[in-house]
C-alpha cells in the first residue's frame, strides 16, 4: 500500500514537472511574440498617429493644429511612420505652415525627435523650419518594412507675451521619400509576419510534443 502511494506521488511529481516545463515554453513563446510585435516604446506606439509609405504612395502627412496656447504650454504628438522598402531609404520630413494668426509661427517652437533614440531631427520656430526638408535614413532589415517613431513637441517659451494666447497655427507634418526611391508594395511586409508566426508555430509544436510525451509516460507508468 505504501509502495503504491509512493508510486502515485512520483507520478504526480513528474506531472508537475512536465506541466511546469510546458508552461515555461508557452510563456517564452508569448514573450517572443510580444517582443516581435511591440518595440521598446510600447506606450509611444499606442499614442502614435499611424502613417504608411510604399510604392505609389511615397508620402503621407498629418494636420497639426496649435491654438489658445499660453506661455509655457507644450503640445506633444507621436507618429509611427511605416515604410515598405528592400533597401536603405532616405525618409524626409517637412513642416509646412498652411495658416496662422498673429504671426504665431515666429514664436511657436517645434522639435521633432526619434522617439526611440532621442536624436533630434529638427528644432526651431515653425517659421524658420517652414518648407525645409530634414532627412532620416531607414536601414533595410530583411523584413521588407521598418517603422520609425517620432515625438513632435510644439511649445511657447515662458518669455513670449500673452498676445499670442488666442492665436492659431495650422501646419502639415509630412513624411515622404523622393521618387519612390527604394519603396516596395505593402504586400512585401507579409514576409516578416510569416517568420513571426513560423516561430510561434514551432513553439506550439514543441508544447504538443511535451504533452504527448507526458501522456505516453503516464500510460507506461500505469502498466509498469
Amino acid at each position: 500500500m505504501v509502495r503504491g502511494d509512493m508510486k502515485k506521488a512520483a507520478q504526480k511529481a513528474r506531472q508537475r514537472r512536465v506541466m511546469a516545463g510546458l508552461t515555461a515554453v508557452l510563456l517564452t513563446a508569448a514573450l517572443a511574440v510580444m517582443a516581435a510585435v511591440l518595440p521598446a516604446a510600447a506606450q509611444t506606439q499606442e499614442q502614435a498617429v499611424k502613417l504608411e509609405l510604399y510604392r505609389r504612395q511615397p508620402e503621407d502627412n498629418e494636420k497639426f493644429t496649435a491654438r489658445d496656447m499660453l506661455p509655457g504650454d507644450t503640445l506633444t504628438r507621436y507618429f509611427a511612420v511605416r515604410a515598405y522598402h528592400d533597401e536603405d531609404i532616405e525618409l524626409l520630413f517637412t513642416a509646412d505652415v498652411t495658416e496662422e494668426e498673429k504671426a504665431l509661427g515666429d514664436v511657436l517652437q517645434l522639435r521633432v525627435a526619434d522617439a526611440d533614440s532621442g536624436r533630434v531631427l529638427c528644432e526651431g520656430t515653425f517659421s524658420s523650419l517652414d518648407g525645409q526638408a530634414f532627412a532620416h535614413t531607414l536601414t533595410a532589415n530583411g523584413d521588407g518594412q521598418s517603422t520609425a517613431y517620432y515625438r513632435v513637441d510644439a511649445w511657447l517659451d515662458t518669455t513670449v507675451g500673452n498676445e499670442y494666447q488666442a492665436a492659431r497655427l495650422l501646419a502639415d507634418l509630412r513624411w515622404y521619400v523622393e521618387d519612390d526611391g527604394g519603396l516596395t508594395p505593402p504586400t512585401t511586409g507579409v514576409a516578416a509576419q510569416i517568420g513571426l508566426w513560423t516561430a510561434v508555430g514551432a513553439a506550439a509544436l514543441l508544447a504538443l510534443f511535451l504533452v504527448l510525451l507526458f501522456a505516453r509516460r503516464r500510460k507506461e507508468a500505469r502498466h509498469g
